[in-house]
């Protein structure tokens, strides 16, 4: 019987400098970049990859090594987050069968670079995908009080500079996730390794990861329909402004002419 060992993946920033990382860590570490990834072995003989988009994914990485990596990781992050998120699994060798995960414990019949790098993007897209179904929740949650206040107030309790204020913040966040949502497709890596595709699909069904992104989109769209409703408040606000801006001239003009 395999004793397991343990995979574990963080995102711990929107984006990594690769370039500088890459020139920092070659000195200590044996690695080399695969397509988009920098691959990283270890002295134990372990391996670690680390994408572009702020994700890094350590193969059975003792505390203390791994400890090591993160903090040279952390000198070249790119927006880092406050809190890092993470996922762990137990996994052991098995050549005589099929990749399979039972239990949260993944079964592997083999142990290549490539066939780790080919698990590891479904994971890495996993974890980041978990990121932006928690930046867009946040955004939905913090947004909930303006459809709240729209069904029993009929209006929006907002200036119109808080209404920009608003806008601007959801269209930040909404741009954040927009700007890496491709990194959810197919990576290039398995077009140019077909042989390794079914590793990594069956590894993305795992984790659910088409359903999350249509999930996802559907989220977008809530967000969507939010901006247009402050965008109609806004324009209402401003018409209504107007209007009372040309009666009052109406009037100081009647005025005039009364005493005139």
């Amino acid at each position: 019987m395999n004793r397991d060992k343990k995979v574990y993946a963080y995102c711990t920033a929107q984006s990594y400098k690769m370039d500088e990382l890459y020139d920092f860590l070659k000195d200590k570490y044996q690695i080399s970049f695969v397509r988009d990834a920098i691959a990283i072995e270890s002295d134990s003989k372990n391996l670690a990859f680390v994408f572009s988009y702020g994700v890094c994914v350590l193969w059975n990485f003792d505390y203390e090594s791994e400890k090591r990596l993160l903090e040279h990781i952390s000198n070249f992050t790119q927006k880092p987050l406050n809190e890092k998120i993470e996922e762990h699994f137990a996994y052991h060798i098995d050549e005589r069968v099929a990749l399979s995960i039972k239990h949260d414990v993944i079964i592997l019949p083999q142990s290549s670079t490539l066939f780790y790098l080919s698990l590891s993007h479904a994971l890495a897209q996993s974890i980041k995908l978990s990121w932006f179904e928690t930046s867009i929740a946040k955004v939905i949650n913090q947004t909930s009080y303006i459809a709240e206040s729209m069904a029993i107030n009929g209006k929006i309790p907002l200036s119109r500079r808080e209404i920009t204020r608003e806008r601007g913040r959801i269209f930040s966040e909404k741009s954040k996730i927009l700007l890496q949502y491709d990194l959810l497709d197919t990576p290039e890596f398995i077009w140019e390794n077909p042989e390794l595709e079914i590793f990594y699909l069956d590894f993305a069904r795992y984790f659910e990861v088409k359903p999350r992104v249509e999930l996802l989109n559907k989220k977008f769209e809530i967000l969507q329909e939010i901006m247009e409703m402050l965008a109609d408040e806004q324009n209402h606000q401003h018409s209504s402004m107007l209007e009372w801006i040309i009666i009052i001239l109406i009037f100081i003009e009647i005025i005039l002419v009364f005493f005139h």
